[in-house]
């Protein structure tokens, strides 16, 4: 092996770190999905179950979250689960069990320790969103959901929020095509 290879090393580490830093372009990879899932879980950590269940933003947020999570982890990915089953028996008006909630976060706290967090974003949400429609078949509902919460977290998108809550699925597809 010669001298000049961890050198190489470090310079292609170095342009992932420094290409992982500020909002990043909109990716199904794993690592975007992350920090953008992240991000969202630090913006609700201080919501309670109970607001997430019965306030619509808040919902609509959180189903981002579970969304982005079934692509994630198995640690983001159970987390997330647990503390939403906690929170879609709040929706059915079962008794709130805040312990659960907080449970799965404090998973999820954890595996977002040393994740370059990314902040709620409406153009990037809209961006994936997208790209899970693109994809089509069994993730085209996880774009619902993104596209959705990009209207929630931005006026400019409510176009493509009214298109995705839509049943037909035409109406997203065209207005995924025209971001």
């Amino acid at each position: 092996m010669s001298r000049s290879a961890p050198v190489a090393g470090l310079a292609a580490a170095l342009l992932v770190l420094t290409s992982c830093s500020g909002t990043p372009e909109a990716s199904l990879e794993p690592e975007v999905l992350t920090r953008v899932l992240c991000g969202l879980h630090q913006q609700q950590r201080d919501v309670s179950g109970m607001e997430l269940a019965s306030d619509d933003d808040q919902n609509t947020l959180w189903q981002a979250q579970v969304a982005l999570s079934t692509h994630l982890s198995p640690a983001i990915a159970d987390g997330i689960d647990r503390a939403d089953f906690s929170v879609r028996d709040l929706l059915v008006g079962n008794e709130p069990d805040e312990e659960n909630v907080e449970e799965g976060r404090s998973q999820v706290d954890d595996a977002c320790a040393d994740v370059d967090e990314v902040a709620p974003d409406a153009e990037l949400y809209a961006g994936i969103g997208c790209l899970f429609v693109a994809e089509g078949g069994a993730v085209w509902g996880d774009g619902q959901d993104l596209a959705i919460a990009a209207g929630v977290l931005d006026d400019t998108y409510d176009d493509l929020a009214k298109a995705a809550g839509q049943d037909d699925s035409g109406p997203l597809a065209d207005a995924c095509a025209d971001l």
